[in-house]
């Protein structure tokens, strides 16, 4: 029987607006895409729902094999705010350049990238800016990268690796 799978950035962020992109290679169950504390989960499945805290409400489109979803993180005064895409239109409204329609706000800090698998088969590849973004938000920078590090990360639900380049 397989268990649900999870993975984590190791790079935190605690202050200033970031973005990343996550592609789905593989979606054969519900994957989950999003931010992490040591404590809490705040994320957009793949079946258009948002979830965090053992609850699930409906949020944006479905996503599947092949579609990229920007993740937009926001971080002023201790706390951060998050807004999804996919394939570059906002989900629900939101606009992080306003700051308007977050998916999920007052977030605690220090947040990190986080994604979830359902079963075993599911894959996605993220660009944390290493490559040259599908879509960009104005005046986010490249997430969880600093202006001298790359790092390449591919995620399945039983392994990741990661390349770090100084």
């Amino acid at each position: 029987m397989y268990s649900p799978g999870y993975a984590y950035s190791v790079m935190s962020k605690s202050e200033g607006s970031w973005h990343w992109e996550i592609t789905v290679i593989q979606c054969t169950g519900l994957i989950g895409i999003g931010v992490g504390t040591s404590l809490e989960e705040y994320r957009y499945d793949s079946d258009g729902n948002k979830w965090t805290n053992e609850i699930s409400s409906p949020y944006g489109d479905s996503f599947t094999t092949g579609d990229t979803i920007g993740i937009d993180l926001k971080i002023t005064d201790g706390t951060g705010a998050v807004w999804f895409s996919k394939l570059g239109v906002q989900q629900n409204g939101g606009d992080p350049v306003t700051g308007v329609n977050p998916a999920f706000d007052g977030i605690d800090i220090p947040i990190f990238a986080y994604i979830y698998f359902d079963t075993d088969q599911d894959d996605a590849k993220a660009n944390f800016g290493d490559s040259t973004f599908l879509y960009s938000t104005l005046g986010f920078n490249p997430g969880l990268c600093s202006p001298t590090t790359t790092t390449t990360t591919t995620t399945t639900s039983t392994s990741t690796s990661s390349t770090t380049t100084i």
